[in-house]
């Protein structure tokens, strides 16, 4: 929430009707001494530095009231019963096989908390970096396949992610080359 007033705050009603709420909550405020505070030049010389301040609070009910600083962008952070705060970990034991232009690849799911899907990604280079994402599967599905663009060498690697959609680490990674014929 942010709220530009430069005294008071803003007080709203959050309603959480359906969630259900676990008692692990926190309120993060970035906020300053005026709406125009920066932490620059280094150091703050005139005091008017950026903070965050990080305070707990009561959720009593499933609805509840809560100010909000003035000139502040706050995040109120509450976990849900069943949605787990520990990070998904990397997938396992990826391996490719490739036929011509395709490449298949299978994998074993994070030990530990268990994933909402999985991502692929694709890379030209052999330690990457994994920035093309060429596909998204669902929680059950341990396999993809990737059409290869052109000939050269092709690393892949998948991460998981959990309800939330936060993202885990990489897996191991694989590489295919392709000499171009179809």
């Amino acid at each position: 929430m942010l709220n530009l007033g430069e005294s008071d705050a803003l007080t709203a009603t959050i309603d959480l009707t359906g969630f259900r709420a676990e008692q692990e909550r926190a309120a993060y405020a970035l906020t300053g001494e005026h709406p125009w505070s920066n932490n620059e030049p280094e150091g703050c010389p005139k005091g008017d530095c950026v903070r965050i301040e990080e305070k707990s609070f009561p959720v009593p009910g499933p609805e509840f009231t809560y100010a909000f600083p003035p000139h502040s962008a706050t995040a109120l952070v509450l976990y849900g019963k069943g949605f787990g705060r520990k990070a998904v970990g990397p997938p396992r034991n990826l391996r490719v096989t490739a036929r011509g232009s395709q490449a298949r690849l299978r994998w074993e799911p994070p030990e530990g908390t268990a994933p909402g899907g999985y991502h692929l990604y694709r890379s030209r280079f052999a330690r990457g970096p994994f920035r093309n994402r060429v596909g998204t599967m669902p929680a059950g599905r341990l396999e993809a396949a990737d059409t290869l663009p052109d000939a050269g060498g092709y690393t892949y690697a998948v991460r998981a992610f959990d309800a939330l959609g936060r993202e885990g680490p990489f897996s191991n990674t694989v590489r295919v080359e392709y000499g171009g014929s179809r």
